[in-house]
């Protein structure tokens, strides 16, 4: 290790140990492995205390948090084959997502009960109705893609010039039902392979398709043939919405292709990040999307994800790019998550853009 890069480690230590002091009940161990070349590698362990922990995370950029970003950016970003490898061999061992993620009729038998995710008390019952609606084998059955872009709706991707990089990837994942017009490209692109539809949009949206539903149809028409990923499974009252948006794309002969994740696929991937720190009552949709990503892609980049209400220059960030809906972090422990994609990217397992792309392929 040379000098300059004995001192950036010590640096980056300081600046970790600072930000643990600011984070409400709980203390975060930072152990801090080496420069190699120009990646920084960084091991985050998070230990709970007593209290009950709840997190609503940070408003604006916090000066050391900032250091820590600005350290990770001067670094040259490269996959690190070995540990990417290990952790996409855990992720397969225990949630498999190429066979599991997607609710299909080879995973999941006609006449059974399966436990709602979030209800783990109440079952849903595969009626024949049910399972006529699932594919016969997983979309992922066998697939192996190259690059995949993992794109969130933060708007710290407002002016990022990312849109030409995400439309170049094999597999793009988005978050969502997120907006992908015409105005929006440049920055977020518009290519999309899988989408997932959060149940509240539904009801926000298309007053939970209870109405006229070709509103709802049109608007996904940008999406073109990409996977609808929705969760009837999680919650019961998830399912009616789910159902009808279903019916809503065959009955209007729509190209995108619905399916259901798969709560026992959930319920793994929640312990496999529990294992690793991240407690939370539900895993945000870029997290499961990401953790998707990185069983089925052989590298992976992350976009859109920031979890401040401003960026680096002290503008304002908005929790969407596309619209000015308010943050509730009683949901997710965002500042958790953002710290475990950080970790990720100095392993080298993803890469996370942090600025604009013309800075991020520098």
């Amino acid at each position: 290790m040379t000098l300059h890069s004995h001192f950036a480690c010590c640096r980056i230590r300081k600046i970790i140990y600072l930000i643990c002091l600011l984070i409400p009940f709980t203390f975060v161990y930072i152990m801090y492995g080496f420069l190699s070349h120009t990646v920084l590698r960084f091991k985050i362990t998070n230990v709970n205390s007593t209290k009950e922990q709840k997190l609503t995370g940070m408003s604006q950029v916090h000066p050391e948090v900032l250091k820590l970003v600005e350290d990770i950016q001067r670094c040259i970003w490269a996959k690190e084959v070995k540990t990417y490898t290990n952790i996409r061999s855990e992720l397969r061992q225990c949630c498999d997502a190429f066979n599991l993620s997607v609710t299909s009729q080879q995973n999941t038998l006609e006449g059974s009960s399966i436990p709602y995710d979030g209800q783990p008390n109440k079952k849903v019952k595969i009626t024949k109705h049910i399972f006529q609606m699932l594919p016969k084998t997983s979309p992922f059955k066998s697939k192996n893609y190259k690059l995949c872009a993992v794109v969130g709706n933060s708007g710290f991707l407002f002016n990022s010039s990312c849109g030409a990089d995400i439309d170049k990837a094999d597999f793009v994942f988005r978050c969502n039902l997120p907006g992908i017009s015409a105005k929006y490209k440049a920055d977020v692109g518009n290519k999309t392979d899988l989408v997932t539809a959060n149940p509240s949009i539904f009801k926000s949206k298309y007053a939970n398709l209870d109405e006229s539903r070709k509103p709802f149809a049109d608007a996904v028409t940008v999406f073109g043939e990409a996977l609808l990923l929705m969760t009837p499974f999680t919650y019961q009252s998830n399912e009616i919405s789910a159902y009808r948006a279903y019916f809503t794309l065959k009955d209007f002969q729509s190209k995108l292709t619905p399916v259901f994740l798969n709560s026992s696929y959930l319920k793994n991937l929640v312990r496999f990040w529990e294992n690793r720190r991240i407690r939370e009552h539900r895993l945000s949709t870029g997290l499961l999307l990401q953790s998707m990503a990185i069983e089925l892609c052989d590298e992976v980049h992350l976009y859109g994800f920031w979890p401040f209400k401003t960026d680096a220059t002290g503008r304002n960030v908005s929790y969407h790019y596309y619209d000015e809906v308010e943050v509730d972090h009683s949901v997710h422990v965002q500042l958790y998550e953002f710290l475990s994609h950080l970790k990720l990217h100095t392993q080298g397992v993803i890469r996370i853009q942090l600025g604009t792309c013309a800075k991020y392929n520098e």
